[in-house]
């Protein structure tokens, strides 16, 4: 996919913030990794062709990623849901220690300001930071992308928008700009700008909303899977435009040169949705989104470290706690409070603990999830056994 042009971002609305973003010299080391994190929404674990390709999508560059990185077989989110998910992952936190268990409203998103996110403390050291797509993790004042150390936005504040269409409402540094017909890609194009063009280093979340329901794929991707039933048709589309943007962003950092001093680690936030029924593939796993079975918490999990050389594959458990220790190990960065995650660099951790907790207390809002049943339920896994437990509250 080419750049962006100059006029495409205008009709975005965005190409001012970014453009002067682009321009600003910055005073870190000469030597640290950039650190691109990619991250799918709701994508399957059977739905990514180097993980077995149970769902029969191809995914060519996703492929391509792995074989030139790290592909790890039991990688996991730290929640089965996305705000608790990317709370985590943004932090090294556990969700749970800061009081996250489910998605909840957007008036009470707030993670605490105490736990730093991976972008203010990056930033606090000169990196260039951008955050690009889907934020979903606070929409008050103090808790958007641009207060939690993001200098460029581009996206949704919120997680439950359309890719296109007028009730997208995306924003750029904190301003409503114009809807797009196609979202998947216009992430995409802003995101290859702004690798072409950022100060160095620089950390970017390119944090799709694909391929979360609901659908609106572009018809030439509709076309490819045409011999698809609904909805099966429509998010293997979604997942077709994911990854043609990771091919695009992937070309961007080679032919920039960027290739070999950049940290790239893609991953889902969660596990497939069970809705809409037929869509998704967590398979060979039990369970998906919004429960604590493996469907549900293991995820494709890619890193590609700047000195790999490629098809490597580990089977030690890893968690999306382990991104932010490992960008700042890489970036020699002391990390500034206690983590729940480690360093995917060196030797694996022996005999880890990992856990799970949902809780849900109350019904959810009608926009998220009218009549949910209060419930709780966790899970840990430690060597080859899981213990799973799940109850209803009332």
């Amino acid at each position: 996919m080419a750049d962006i042009s100059r006029r495409r971002l205008l009709k975005m609305g965005c190409v001012g913030a970014l453009g002067a973003l682009c321009g600003k010299v910055l005073g870190n080391p000469a030597g640290s990794p950039n650190i691109l994190l990619i991250v799918a929404d709701d994508l399957g674990y059977g739905d990514v062709s180097c993980y077995g390709g149970a769902g029969g999508i191809d995914t060519p560059y996703i492929d391509a990623l792995a074989a030139s990185g790290t592909l790890f077989t039991n990688g996991y989110a730290c929640s089965s849901v996305c705000m608790p998910a990317r709370i985590g992952m943004m932090t090294g936190v556990h969700p749970g220690r800061l009081g996250f268990h489910f998605n909840v409203p957007k008036a009470i998103a707030k993670p605490s300001r105490d736990i730093p996110m991976l972008s203010e403390t990056l930033g606090a050291q000169g990196y260039h930071t951008g955050c690009i797509g889907k934020w979903g993790v606070g929409t008050e004042e103090g808790f958007t992308p641009n207060a939690r150390g993001f200098e460029f936005f581009y996206g949704f504040d919120e997680g439950f928008y359309n890719y296109r269409g007028a009730v997208q409402r995306l924003h750029c540094n904190g301003r409503t700009v114009a809807p797009q017909r196609f979202t998947t890609p216009a992430f995409t194009q802003t995101a290859v700008r702004f690798i072409r063009q950022a100060s160095l280093p620089w950390f970017l979340l390119l944090s799709y909303r694909a391929p979360h329901a609901p659908y609106h794929p572009e018809p030439a991707h509709l076309r490819e899977f045409a011999h698809l039933p609904s909805p099966r048709r429509e998010y293997a589309a979604s997942v077709r435009a994911l990854d043609n943007g990771v091919g695009s962003v992937l070309r961007a950092l080679r032919e920039s040169g960027q290739q070999e001093n950049t940290l790239v680690v893609f991953l889902s936030d969660n596990g497939g949705a069970a809705n809409p029924p037929g869509a998704s593939c967590n398979a060979p796993l039990r369970g998906t989104k919004a429960d604590v079975y493996e469907g549900g918490v293991r995820v494709p999990f890619i890193v590609r470290y700047p000195w790999d050389e490629g098809a490597r594959v580990r089977h030690d458990p890893v968690s999306t706690l382990d991104i932010v220790p490992t960008a700042l190990a890489l970036a020699g960065v002391d990390i500034p409070v206690a983590l729940d995650g480690y360093s995917t660099v060196g030797l694996p951790v022996t005999n880890r603990l990992l856990h799970w907790q949902l809780r849900v207390s109350q019904p959810a809002a009608p926009r998220t999830g009218a009549g949910r049943v209060p419930f709780h339920a966790w899970a840990i896994r430690q060597g080859r056994w899981k213990l799973v437990h799940g109850f209803q509250l009332n």
